[in-house]
């Protein structure tokens, strides 16, 4: 072969296998470039995930546990937590802006459509979704109410992130997107730590919760249940606010939390006695210690370190009064509770408000309808302590008088209502007051009552119905919730008795006390101290438990504006999980 056609087949092949490199060239890019721009895509949608799934949790933590409510809420939650957790954002809208979809749904139904806010942040797109219907593609399919809850206590979140692909034009491709969805759920009910003893509601005031001079609070855990303190303040108030002495500040060394002093006044939730100072067993939740509240006058340090106050609290969500509202006067809307909305009751289109109705009975004056009178059985108002036992038979009966003193023995018998239009006052260590009951010494019961303090009539001498005891008198009320219009209770502490026990049926189950009125409630110390159901006064100002020894009483919890132990006694509750109202604790749940 000549030189010539060596050259020419040596340039074919040369042609050839440049033809072949840039093939594998082109091939090796691609694959290259499939791997970063996979590579890529997977680790925005691991971010995406990450974030989705917090900013759900977010979302979540804002939702109404009991009902799921606050739409608009859990929106701004989660929409706020994308933003701070995100960087290299582009044009941020406001929270407003972005949940402007949820600014319609003022609270989440069993009837609510499912609603949607998609916000443009670039590079990302934000779709934020409540309720979460059953069949939504979100649920994948799945659901186990016992753990995904209702429509209303999910939000979903969606973080989509667009990506321009670096060799794109290579598989002529220019963008790619990452789509991780998350579900999370608002958690609540009748859980291990929903047996709450005491749940404080001021919404921004300071002394929520004080132990002065050398009392103490201890409470106690149930078998597997801690024992649970709850505050919903902020601890934000500043100017004094109504009622006055709430304020928090720094200079007036004012916290909604305060073992007062340095006097063996102690606060404890959980341990074998209140001398623990390690507690394991126990909670104490504070709302001022959540993100953009207050958390510097939520407690003060020293009352930790000093063994004041057991264990130290944690952040928690506010409780409000909603879930006594709920099981006791369920309505489709509430008034504010100084300015904090109150989540309507999901169950209205099928439960009744029962203390409206109540109300609404027994009317503001004369004899309610189906009442009998009973001032026969007390012609001057006033009984002597050498007046011989009144007995009452059973029924429902009426007292007019406008101030009832009783120093001997009277004895409405079970079954009994009773109204009363004014005050009554125990009094003296002869006087005895037993409801319900078949005699002063019945301390069982069998049938279910209530008592009604009313404001008193207009021409009466008194213009509210309190309920008052003497500390050396006696008080038994047997499964008997008392129901104070437009007074006050004051119990006085002494070597008298008190026993106070709620309905153990009907629609007052568990309810020993509702007063709505502003001002201050007493429980003082007994000799001998038997209290059972939930006692609510969420006015409160404030609800004051004092005594000079130890109470020991296993069965009730209040739920109070705020709460005041003084003296030198000691107040250990220690609830029955099946006495007392549930508190739903608010957690969340990522469920998808």
């Amino acid at each position: 072969m000549s030189r010539r056609g060596i050259f020419a087949r040596l340039g074919e092949e040369r042609g050839a296998s440049a033809v072949l490199v840039t093939v594998l060239l082109v091939a090796m890019f691609t694959l290259v470039a499939l791997v970063i721009d996979i590579a890529a895509l997977r680790a925005d949608a691991r971010a995406g995930q990450a974030t989705g799934d917090f900013a759900a949790m977010a979302g979540a933590m804002a939702l109404d546990p009991v009902g799921g409510g606050n739409p608009y809420g859990g929106c701004v939650a989660a929409y706020q937590y994308f933003v701070a957790n995100t960087r290299g954002l582009g044009n941020v809208p406001t929270p407003a802006s972005a949940c402007a979809a949820f600014a319609s749904v003022p609270f989440c139904g069993a009837t609510t459509p499912e609603t949607a806010a998609v916000v443009q942040v670039p590079p990302y797109q934000v779709t934020i979704i409540n309720p979460v219907p059953d069949g939504s593609p979100y649920m994948q399919g799945r659901l186990d109410v016992a753990i995904d809850g209702s429509p209303c206590q999910r939000i979903a979140v969606e973080v989509q992130r667009t990506r321009t692909y670096l060799f794109g034009g290579v598989l002529n491709a220019t963008q790619g997107t990452s789509r991780p969805p998350a579900v999370a759920r608002a958690t609540a009910g009748k859980s291990l730590d929903g047996l709450v003893s005491l749940v404080l509601l001021d919404p921004t005031g300071c002394k929520a919760l004080v132990a002065s001079g050398q009392a103490k609070v201890f409470v106690m855990p149930v078998g597997n249940f801690p024992g649970i303190i709850t505050v919903d303040s902020s601890a934000s108030e500043v100017s004094g606010g109504t009622p006055t002495e709430r304020k928090c500040t720094q200079a007036t060394q004012d916290f909604s939390i305060d073992a007062f002093g340095t006097q063996n006044s102690k606060i404890q939730a959980g341990g074998v006695s209140e001398l623990d100072c390690n507690v394991n067993n126990g909670l104490i939740f504070s709302f001022a210690l959540m993100p953009g509240q207050n958390p510097g006058q939520a407690f003060e340090d020293i009352d930790v370190t000093g063994c004041r106050l057991v264990p130290r609290p944690i952040a928690g969500h506010r409780i409000t009064r909603a879930p006594i509202d709920h099981r006791y006067n369920c309505k489709s809307s509430y008034p504010a509770y100084y300015g904090v909305a109150v989540a309507p009751c999901r169950d209205a289109a099928t439960e009744a408000p029962h203390m409206d109705n109540l109300r609404n009975a027994i009317g503001a004056t004369g004899i309610p309808a189906g009442f009998t009178s009973a001032d026969s059985y007390f012609p001057t108002c006033k009984t002597q302590p050498s007046s011989p036992s009144i007995v009452i038979p059973p029924g429902n009966w009426y007292v007019s008088c406008g101030q009832l003193d009783l120093a001997n023995e009277v004895i409405f018998q079970a079954p009994s209502n009773v109204v009363f239009e004014g005050t009554v006052n125990v009094g003296s260590s002869t006087g005895k007051l037993c409801v319900n009951v078949s005699s002063c010494a019945d301390t069982t019961g069998s049938w279910d009552g209530y008592v009604y303090f009313r404001k008193g009539d207009t021409e009466q001498s008194q213009a509210v119905g309190n309920f008052e005891k003497d500390s050396f008198a006696t008080l038994n009320l047997m499964r008997t919730m008392v129901y104070v219009d437009n007074g006050r209770v004051d119990l006085g502490a002494g070597s008298g008795g008190l026993t106070w026990i709620a309905p153990e049926a009907g629609f007052f189950e568990d309810l020993a006390l509702w007063s709505e009125r502003e001002t201050q409630h007493l429980i003082g110390g007994q000799a001998l101290l038997d209290i059972e159901g939930t006692f609510f006064t969420p006015f409160a100002f404030p609800f004051r438990f004092a005594g000079q020894g130890l109470q020991y009483q296993t069965k009730a919890q209040f739920v109070t504006f705020r709460l005041e132990v003084s003296g030198q006694g000691v107040l250990r509750m220690q609830p029955d999980p099946d006495r007392v109202t549930p508190i739903p604790l608010q957690g969340v749940l990522l469920i998808r």
